[in-house]
């Protein structure tokens, strides 16, 4: 039984949540191969990009801050990319949907997990993935 004076997980302070859950992620990544993205919602920009994603697509990760999907795919992954991330923010919750196209050079088969929410103290709507 938890008392007002008990410490729970919730009082945790959010600093400690990121640092175990950037540690996790570093490890799972390595040992998955697994990917990840974070866009602003209405416009669909990248705000932070894997290094790995940025190489899926031929590019610096830097490079592919503040633009979009349609500015190194085909129109056709463009759009299908894009329906993804708006049924995913219609959803509000998580939504995961199998993409193949070719980038870098080389075909790719992935399974791309979104996540809407909303980060920072103004509440910016955003849009995180997952690409396995």
């Amino acid at each position: 039984m938890s008392t007002d004076s008990e410490p729970t997980a919730a009082a945790a302070p959010p600093d400690r949540h990121a640092t175990l859950l950037t540690r996790l992620w570093r490890e799972a990544s390595g040992r998955t191969g697994a990917l990840a993205a974070l866009k602003e919602a209405a416009s669909g920009r990248y705000l932070w990009v894997d290094p790995g994603l940025a190489a899926v697509f031929g590019r610096p990760a830097a490079e592919m801050l503040g633009r979009t999907d349609a500015d190194w795919t085909d129109p056709a992954t463009t759009t299908i990319l894009r329906a993804a991330d708006q049924a995913a923010l219609a959803r509000g919750g998580v939504l995961g949907s199998e993409h193949r196209f070719e980038a870098g050079g080389a075909r790719h088969d992935l399974l791309v997990i979104r996540l809407a929410g909303e980060i920072g103290a103004d509440g910016q709507r955003c849009l995180a993935s997952l690409w396995i």
